[in-house]
């Protein structure tokens, strides 16, 4: 599978230059290129770091980047999101800084409880090891969160080339540096930990760099505390439900890495932790560039009252017959292509992503519905949706470990009820997108 997509490259690099320039199909291709080539990176240097580390320091990897990413969801307070919806740069600029302002805040924040609570955190885990990573969750949701506004405002000035610059120069930092630990050093999950984090910080500053070269610094004269104020209660849905709604499903996809690691071994954690590497892959490359260009294009529309039903239908169509493919290879033959790839201790990672397929698969075709919700400002509406989602997520691991002990019980268990859900949001995607047509129509 792997090999296909890139022997394709050419043949894609072709199309894109047939595509009319600023287009959607144009600039999903512009971001595609930086995913493509960051994920083929990926591909390359995994074998090699699988080999390099065993799936104890991976399970040690997923419980850090678990818990930093559940803060890094709030990081912004979801300000960030709100950045591409305001007609005016002067507005959006204001919201930008508001969002920085807030993840260094929260940053701070986070260094105080884990200064009290990481041991509490890492014996909650059953991990101790992890009370000493715990220290460096601060820095990874400043990073996280920085890189998160500055995307949005990359994404809303339409200056994809960048979006795709930051990604390639992230993975190659994030790679070349974990690989350069276990060769130099002995190989433990601090070389994964400091990977992740330095990666962040280079795509960081690629994205810093695109504002600088554009003369956007500019805008920040704009900045004042009382324009702030205004809009953080003008879009105050974001904090007051969609940050809630964001932590509650960031807190949900992580079920099975703490569970796992309390009920099973963190080796487990690890099979799962590369099981979902690999199975994000499609949508990183394909996926995110639409949700990116989808919420940047639907946001446009909707400002400018124009449809958006049509973007909607094709990008979703498009998804589902891209995707079918790959998750079918994975559904049939994950098992062997693990074991080839990533060695024979890996066997089981190659199980559990089987078992994630359908999940995975209704997961890639979501993103053209789920920003609408933003752009529709349901966020109240969401909240709930994700609050029972949660709780069944839960449910799914506690029912496979108490009544069959199994992970990949458990497992099975949370793959369906993230595939059912998924199929229900793009249901719901779709009846707020023909309300809002309806009314265009008679309006």
């Amino acid at each position: 599978m792997y090999l296909l997509s890139i022997k394709t490259m050419p043949v894609y690099l072709r199309l894109r230059k047939h595509l009319p320039k600023g287009g959607f199909l144009s600039n999903v291709f512009t971001l595609m290129t930086g995913t493509v080539l960051s994920q083929v990176i990926m591909v390359i240097t995994t074998p090699i770091i699988t080999r390099l580390y065993n799936p104890d320091d991976f399970g040690m990897l997923a419980l850090y980047t678990s818990v930093t990413g559940i803060f890094t969801v709030v990081a912004s307070w979801r300000y960030d999101q709100a950045i591409m919806l305001p007609k005016e740069d002067k507005q959006a600029i204001n919201i930008l800084a508001l969002s920085i302002s807030i993840t260094f805040t929260m940053a701070f924040i986070i260094l105080l409880v884990m200064a009290f609570a990481r041991n509490f955190i890492a014996n909650l885990l059953d991990s101790e090891k992890l009370s000493f990573w715990l220290w460096f969750s601060p820095l990874g949701v400043l990073f996280g969160g920085l890189y998160q506004s500055l995307n949005y405002w990359s994404t809303r000035k339409k200056s994809f080339r960048f979006n795709a610059v930051s990604r390639i120069s992230q993975s190659i930092a994030t790679a070349g540096i974990t690989i350069a630990i276990a060769v130099l050093f002995k190989p433990t999950a601090g070389g994964l930990i400091v990977g992740f984090i330095f990666g962040t910080s280079i795509g960081i500053l690629v994205l810093f760099i695109q504002i600088w070269r554009d003369g956007q610094l500019k805008l920040f004269g704009n900045v004042n505390k009382s324009d702030m104020w205004s809009n953080a209660v003008e879009y105050k849905k974001f904090p007051y439900f969609d940050s809630w709604s964001g932590l509650l499903n960031s807190v949900s996809l992580q079920v099975p890495v703490f569970l796992f690691s309390r009920f099973f071994t963190q080796e487990v954690v690890g099979f799962y932790s590369l099981a979902n590497r690999i199975l994000l892959l499609p949508s990183t490359i394909i996926g995110q560039s639409v949700r990116q260009v989808s919420f940047q294009r639907s946001a446009e529309l909707y400002a400018s009252s124009m449809p958006i039903k049509r973007s909607f239908l094709r990008s979703t169509y498009g998804l589902i017959v891209v995707s079918i493919l790959p998750f079918s290879i994975i559904l049939l033959f994950g098992k062997p292509i693990f074991s080839l790839v990533f060695g024979a201790d890996w066997a089981t990672a190659g199980l559990y992503a089987q078992i994630l397929s359908f999940w995975f698969f209704s997961k890639f075709i979501t993103p053209p519905a789920s920003v609408l919700w933003i752009v529709f400002r349901k966020q109240d509406k969401i909240i709930i949706w994700d609050g029972f989602l949660f709780i069944l997520r839960i449910l799914s691991i506690l029912i496979g470990y108490y009544l069959f002990n199994n992970a990949e019980k458990s497992l099975m268990l949370f793959s369906t009820v993230g595939f059912v859900f998924n199929l229900i949001l793009i249901g719901y995607g779709f009846h707020w997108i023909s309300i809002y047509s309806i009314v265009k129509r008679d309006s």
